[in-house]
């Protein structure tokens, strides 16, 4: 369903479309460096950047105003349209109008106001309706559930002709639209990096997982525009049972006993803003996104329930409802839903959606184990680099574009510098010491530094219970002897 404002009007150009429009050139100069190194060995270093063989320098740009179409039943106007829900939105409309208006073209859309094409559309303005019928049509992975009809109003208008301006902002960020457009099979995307499903993670303990991903973005170099690709890593909440994620963060069995006031606390904190999917209700898999945790638990918790709003447990609306016996009814459920109107769920009803970036900050353990897997060796990381390179080239959108990249990785000259002395003092601490690093570390041993510092006060607290006062005392007594022998006081 459309609704038409105003043909196009050709002027002569290519496939009768728009010729004239407004300029995008912001031209550009890096700054020209005052001298080249001229100490050290010569090297060529490889870097993980990739020249481009062609690029589009003519592109079309076009304004996009979407909104929720008014139904009496549906969201108001007032209501913010997430850019998850706006790609969604563009995906069917590009799907349903791409031979009819879009000139069977495959644009590029930003997920807020900007669509890029590499020739112009059947229009100059258009307004369309589009229904996306559940929610599986906002998503790019997983079983999804089902969820009431919204319908959207979208206008998409010409507003610019970018032509030949590649060290501008705008084509950059087009081209960058571009890359951030196709979907990658096997891949989940968050921001502009793509990670893999959940059959390639590490376990970071907590209910996270570490996930392996790369980032890519077209930038200005010496050379010119180059496609720079790296590797990423980040914690993911992993894709399982509510009540199991609850374990894993308090490192102990939901049957050992009820949750305390500091442990609902730590869920609460953990659980915001996660989205989850219903079990119970067999394929019907509703998505919800929490908001909050109950202070009570299924058996306790209740609720107004229908016309004349008779008070029920959650445990006795799942049993009546839906035939479902809750058997952890002493943990809290989570509040999902309207903060005014909210909906109670149980734990072990909910299963943790895939794809979720855990935004909190990690602890040590979480840390060291995500450390381990970012850890490659060069040649690792170089075959995981052109490896991802290689999905461009045989993109239909930077095919579409004509946007292709050559195939190995960008070389340039460097220097390895000789290694610095460092000057010590020698035991007696009256001759001074140049010592070269031997296998990438400085030995100390039998030297002094050459202005040690003075401690003139300081003391030593044992809060550990296993360690005895001689020990604490023979640990500061070492302290003393080293300091002193490296040339503190």
């Amino acid at each position: 369903m459309r609704k038409k404002n105003r043909n196009l009007r050709s002027s002569g150009g290519d496939e009768g479309g728009i010729t004239s429009g407004l300029s995008s050139r912001h031209p550009f100069s890096i700054p020209k460096r005052n001298g080249f190194v001229s100490v050290g060995e010569s090297c060529i270093l490889k870097t993980n950047h990739f020249k481009p063989s062609t690029y589009c320098d003519n592109i079309y740009r076009y304004e996009v105003f979407m909104n929720y179409e008014f139904l009496s039943s549906g969201p108001s106007h007032a209501t913010a349209i997430s850019c998850g829900v706006k790609r969604a939105v563009m995906r069917k409309l590009c799907k349903m109008y791409r031979e009819s208006h879009l000139r069977g073209r495959r644009p590029a859309y930003d997920g807020r106001n900007r669509l890029y094409a590499s020739g112009p559309f059947s229009f100059e303005s258009e307004t369309f309706v589009i229904t996306l019928q559940n929610e599986e049509d906002s998503l790019d992975y997983g079983q999804t559930p089902q969820r009431p009809t919204t319908v959207f109003s979208v206008t998409i208008t010409y507003n610019a002709f970018l032509t030949g301006a590649i060290d501008s902002e705008e084509f950059i960020q087009a081209c960058n639209t571009v890359l951030c457009e196709s979907p990658i099979e096997g891949h989940f995307r968050v921001g502009r990096s793509f990670y893999r499903s959940s059959a390639m993670f590490h376990e970071l303990g907590g209910g996270l997982k570490g996930c392996c991903g790369f980032y890519r973005s077209i930038q200005r170099s010496q050379m010119g525009l180059s496609l720079n690709i790296d590797t990423s890593y980040k914690a993911f909440i992993k894709p399982q049972l509510v009540i199991d994620f609850v374990a894993e963060l308090l490192c102990r069995r939901i049957s050992d006993g009820p949750i305390n006031y500091i442990e609902r606390l730590k869920i609460a904190k953990a659980l915001h803003g996660i989205k989850v999917y219903v079990t119970h209700r067999g394929d019907v898999r509703k998505k919800y996104r929490i908001s909050g945790l109950s202070s009570e638990g299924a058996s306790k918790l209740s609720f107004p329930v229908g016309d004349h709003g008779t008070q029920k447990t959650v445990m006795q609306y799942f049993q009546e409802k839906h035939g479902y016996d809750i058997q952890h009814f002493v943990l809290p459920c989570l509040q999902v839903g309207n903060q005014q109107r909210p909906n109670y769920l149980p734990m072990e009803v909910c299963k943790i959606a895939e794809g979720q970036h855990y935004r909190e900050q990690l602890n040590e353990e979480q840390l060291s184990a995500l450390r381990e897997v970012t850890c490659q060796r060069p040649i690792e990381k170089e075959l995981a680099i052109l490896q991802t390179s290689k999905l461009y080239n045989a993109d239909p959108y930077t095919k579409e574009f004509g946007i292709t990249f050559y195939n190995k990785l960008t070389t340039v000259e460097g220097r390895v510098l000789p290694p610095p002395y460092l000057k010590f003092l020698d035991r007696t601490g009256k001759n001074d010491v140049l010592v070269l690093p031997k296998v990438g570390k400085w030995d100390m041993w039998c030297k002094k530094m050459v202005n040690g510092g003075v401690v003139n006060t300081w003391a030593c607290i044992n809060f550990a219970w296993e360690v005895t006062d001689a020990h604490a005392l023979n640990f500061c007594d070492e302290l003393v002897l080293m300091c002193n022998v490296s040339g503190m006081a």
